[in-house]
């Protein structure tokens, strides 16, 4: 009989502990936490009303609180806390709190990382997470722990591990049915696939993100993935371009800059320079970072074009300028990239982030982690002496100035056609005598001071080449370059086209080499070579 009675007691002593174990939440919590993702703002109202009139005694209901008005601040883009808040949080639900809702603590703490750009930190707490939910399965915190991993490599341009997170988080939004979340997903994924090179990829996610963007109304995203289409097909293809730049402007604009910058791309692409000049113009004080660089670069070929060589020197050195500080700062970045790229892989094998008690593996993190700054500093020593390089070929352009920059490029050009007599040689019909070739050398050498030496410091040219360059530098048209050499116009295009090759690595139209030789004039600035160094399109 006593051992029946003690067992019963025990069976009713363990009932309790079972239930204890699982605390019963205020069902006006619950609701609040189904509204955090769909309604943050109304589920932030319900839980200020809560505040008042909630059992402090019971932690767990305070911390559940505090957890769910986070969450709400966080998606409505408020402050949602300090980072002792967030730890303090978190150091409850390790110790004693509701397990279930730890993976949404370390998601928090995540966030806050995010926020304070400690990268390292903010990758090991999202670990956490989908660690966590190996065990407590949440889709939706899946999803969107997925949706920040991908941004955060976005970001730091490690694309590849970028669109692989974006493709599980537009899985989870998928079997969640989350209209929202697939069309945000699809955007991240195209624009990975832009940035990778993978344009067909990308627009076929673009094309699909904005059907869904007019299926859900959202106006805003509409907007910006008609200007991912439009910029998809800047330097390919026009009508493209102006078929969805057409569309954006039937939207208030959200984004002047961008915007702005396909449109002065495309004006350039159908050659009206000057309209594209006041476009790019009109939004460069308001543009930084690589948008800006971008500006910059393509005013630098269109002053050319429009012969404002003035202008053309101002920009390349704000280009230079900006250009050495985007790769600084790129620089000093690295070693934040490098170690939470080390520690995401480092982490991935093992399956427990950042829980490694070992000693002998904290030391050997520690070790590689060394070696990696090690390389970094190495590296960046080397991109500071390339720079120095840089430097001393901009000194070297700045002894071969031209005597007299006063006349305009007509006047010498005119000048050369009346020296060496091209004109007879045209109207006759007859190639170019030796005699003439040695006087058209001489006469561009006049007024190109230098010209045959920096052809010849890029590359070894034959004497049909340097006779090509000579005729396109005193402006001759590829027609009558073809009668004066007694070739067909066809093999001088294709002469034009090798040449650019061999002056610049790289392929290109014959007109480029003729805006490539148009701009060998402007030594004090050093066009020409900046162009060979920097890889940077007329």
């Amino acid at each position: 009989m006593k051992n029946k009675t003690f067992l019963f007691f025990a069976a009713v002593m363990f009932l309790f502990t079972v239930d204890s174990c699982q605390h019963h939440y205020p069902v006006s919590l619950v609701e609040a936490d189904s509204l955090v993702y769909s309604n943050p703002k109304a589920a932030l109202q319900k839980l200020d009303s809560l505040s008042l009139c909630l059992d402090t005694t019971q932690k767990a209901d305070v911390m559940y609180l505090r957890l769910l008005k986070m969450t709400a601040k966080d998606k409505l883009y408020m402050s949602f806390g300090t980072l002792d808040s967030v730890q303090s949080l978190v150091g409850y639900y390790e110790d004693n709190g509701d397990k279930q809702l730890l993976p949404r603590a370390y998601y928090m703490l995540g966030r806050m990382f995010v926020e304070s750009e400690d990268v390292p930190s903010a990758l090991a707490a999202y670990r956490k997470v989908l660690a966590q939910l190996e065990q407590h399965e949440d889709i939706r915190l899946r999803g969107i722990t997925n949706a920040q991993l991908g941004e955060m490599f976005g970001r730091q341009e490690i694309l590849s591990l970028a669109l692989s997170f974006y493709k599980e988080a537009f899985l989870c939004d998928s079997l969640l049915a989350d209209e929202v979340g697939m069309l945000y997903d699809m955007r991240d994924m195209g624009t990975s696939f832009d940035y990778l090179g993978m344009k067909d990829s990308a627009n076929v996610c673009f094309r699909k993100a904005l059907t869904k963007a007019r299926e859900v109304k959202d106006d805003d995203m509409e907007h910006e993935l008609l200007l991912h289409l439009a910029n998809s097909y800047l330097d390919v293809n026009a009508d493209s371009v102006a078929k969805y730049m057409f569309l954006v402007n039937d939207f208030e604009l959200l984004d002047r800059c961008e915007e702005g910058c396909i449109k002065g791309a495309y004006l350039q692409m159908i050659s009206r320079d000057k309209a594209a000049d006041s476009v790019f113009t009109d939004i460069l004080p308001q543009t930084t970072g690589a948008l800006k660089l971008e500006i910059l670069r393509r005013l630098v070929g269109l002053s050319c074009e429009l012969e404002s060589y003035e202008k053309a020197k101002k920009y390349v050195k704000a280009y230079l300028r900006l250009s050495d500080s985007l790769k600084i700062v790129g620089a000093k970045e690295q070693e934040a990239k490098g170690l939470a790229l080390y520690d995401y892989t480092h982490q991935m094998e093992r399956g427990n982030v950042l829980e490694i008690q070992n000693k002998n593996k904290q030391i050997a993190l520690l070790i590689a982690a060394i070696c990696l700054i090690l390389l970094l500093l190495v590296l960046f020593a080397y991109w500071e002496l390339s720079i120095v390089k840089k430097l001393r070929l901009q000194n070297r352009i700045k002894e071969w100035r031209l005597g007299a920059l006063l006349k305009t490029k007509k006047e010498q050009n005119a000048e050369i056609y009346e020296q060496v007599g091209l004109a007879s040689y045209v109207e006759a019909g007859n190639h170019l005598s030796q005699e003439g070739w040695l006087s058209l050398e001489e006469s561009v050498e006049n007024h190109y001071p230098g010209f045959k030496e920096k052809l010849y410091s890029c590359s070894k040219l034959s004497e049909h080449e340097f006779r090509v360059c000579l005729l396109i530098k005193a402006k001759v048209p590829t027609s009558k370059i073809a009668l004066l050499t007694s070739r067909a116009s066809s093999a001088i295009s294709t002469t034009k086209q090798r040449l650019y090759k061999k002056l610049t690595s790289e392929q290109g139209s014959a007109e480029d080499l003729d805006k490539l030789l148009a701009i060998l004039w402007l030594d004090e600035i050093g066009v020409f070579e900046m162009r060979i160094q920097m890889r940077m399109p007329f």
